[in-house]
């Protein structure tokens, strides 16, 4: 996989990550915390707190891996992120895209290791659910 492709492949991740954690309780649609998904999303937690436990542990987790890459980007490539975003303020030319690319070769360490954490949050995550059993 090129170091396009991890990057997005560790956003993906991580953002995964998140989506799955936010979205535990959500069989319908959503209209915020306190809107009339609440209710289920509250009773969700009530009848199985483990898996409500493993979802919140994996949302932490998913949080400070994107926190962590950021953190690594941003002090590993200033310079970079300053030019991408002003080569990007007018959309996605190909000054913008050409940055970009310049970043995300910077990146690279970042977003591997954003990665491989974000698979541990997985794995952390399937092996909570494991041990929650039916209707945990």
């Amino acid at each position: 996989m090129n170091w396009g492709g991890r990057l997005i492949a560790a956003t993906a991740v991580a953002f995964g990550l998140t989506g799955v954690a936010l979205g535990f309780g959500h069989g319908r649609g959503h209209h915020g915390p306190m809107g009339p998904d609440n209710a289920d999303r509250i009773l969700e937690r009530v009848v199985h707190p483990c898996h409500a436990t493993c979802f919140d542990e994996s949302r932490t987790c998913s949080e400070a891996v994107n926190s962590t890459a950021s953190t690594c980007i941003t002090s590993a490539c200033s310079g970079d992120v300053g030019t991408a975003q002003t080569a990007c303020k007018s959309g996605k030319t190909s000054a913008c895209q050409n940055a970009m690319g310049t970043l995300r070769t910077c990146a690279q360490t970042c977003t591997d290791t954003a990665a491989t954490s974000g698979q541990s949050c997985r794995t952390t995550m399937a092996s909570c659910l494991g041990k929650c059993g039916q209707g945990a």
